[in-house]
C-alpha cells in the first residue's frame, strides 16, 4: 500500500508539471486561486472522454494572443528558441485528427508536448519514454473527465470552454511563454493542432470549474475558506485516482513500468 500511495503521489506530481497551474475558483463574486510554479525538466499531465464533438467549420476558434502585447517581454532570441522547438517537435510528431476531449487527442498532445519540452530541455526521462508518458497523462485526463460525467453534471462543452480559456489567459498563457507560443506555432500549422492543444492544457482546471460547486455543496464547503475549498480538490483527486484504480490497477502498482 506505501508503494502504491508513492506512485500515486508521483503521477500527480506529473500531472501538475504539464498543466503548470491547478485553478481553485469559489465562486463569481469571490475566487481562491492557488497557482503552482512548475519546472519544466519535470513534465506531464490529465483528463476523459465523452461522447466524441465534431469539429465543424462554423466551431469558434479560442483566441489566444501572441501578439506584440504577450510577447514584448521575451527575447526574441528565446522566442526563435520556443518556436524553433516546437517546429521540431511537429516534425517529429504530429497529432492525428481526433475528437474533442477525446483520449486519443490527449495522449497525442500530451506526446507532443512532452518532445517540446524535452528539445527545449535538450533532455530525456531515464525512466519512462515519452510515449508511456503520454499514455498516463491520457489515463488520467480522461479518468478526470469520466469521474466526473457519472458522478457530477459534467458535458465538455466547446462554447464554455472557449470561455473559461479566454478567461483564464490573463493567468496563465500572458505569463507563459513556453507554452503559449508552443500553442501559437501550432495554431499556424494547423488551427484544430492549436485547439486540440488548449483542451490538453486546460483539460483539468476546466473540468473542476465546472463541478466545484457542486462538489462544494456534496461536502458542505464553506466558500470563504479557502483551505476547506483546497481540501476539497484534494478530496476530489483522490476519488479520481481510485476510480482509474477500479479499471487500470496496473498503473498503481508500479508494473507499467517494469
Amino acid at each position: 500500500m506505501p508503494r502504491q500511495k508513492l506512485i500515486i503521489l508521483g503521477i500527480g506530481a506529473l500531472v501538475l508539471a504539464v498543466l503548470s497551474i491547478i485553478l481553485f475558483i469559489v465562486d463569481s463574486d469571490q475566487q481562491v486561486i492557488q497557482t503552482e510554479e512548475v519546472n519544466t525538466a519535470n513534465t506531464e499531465e490529465s483528463a476523459p472522454d465523452m461522447e466524441p464533438e465534431e469539429t465543424t467549420p462554423t466551431q469558434e476558434p479560442v483566441n489566444v494572443e501572441t501578439s506584440e502585447g504577450n510577447t514584448s517581454d521575451v527575447p526574441s532570441e528565446q522566442e526563435d528558441s520556443y518556436r524553433s522547438a516546437a517546429q521540431e517537435a511537429l516534425e517529429e510528431h504530429t497529432p492525428e485528427d481526433s475528437s474533442p476531449f477525446s483520449p486519443e487527442a490527449f495522449e497525442d498532445h500530451a506526446l507532443l508536448f512532452t518532445i517540446y519540452q524535452q528539445i527545449r530541455e535538450d533532455s530525456s526521462s531515464e525512466d519512462t519514454s515519452p510515449e508511456e508518458a503520454a499514455e498516463w497523462i491520457s489515463l488520467e485526463l480522461t479518468g478526470w473527465k469520466e469521474f466526473a460525467e457519472e458522478n457530477y453534471d459534467f458535458n465538455y462543452d466547446s462554447s464554455s470552454f472557449n470561455e473559461f480559456v479566454s478567461e483564464e489567459q490573463a493567468l496563465t498563457l500572458e505569463e507563459d511563454a513556453e507554452v503559449r507560443l508552443f500553442i501559437d506555432e501550432l495554431e499556424e500549422a494547423d488551427e484544430e493542432l492549436g485547439r486540440r492543444q488548449l483542451e490538453f492544457q486546460f483539460a483539468l482546471p476546466y473540468i473542476w470549474h465546472e463541478i466545484q460547486e457542486e462538489a462544494a455543496s456534496e461536502y458542505d464547503v464553506d466558500p470563504e475558506n479557502t483551505s476547506e475549498w483546497n481540501q476539497l480538490y484534494f478530496e476530489i483527486e483522490q476519488r479520481v485516482f481510485e476510480y482509474i484504480a477500479e479499471d487500470h490497477p496496473e498503473f498503481f502498482e508500479g508494473n507499467s513500468n517494469s
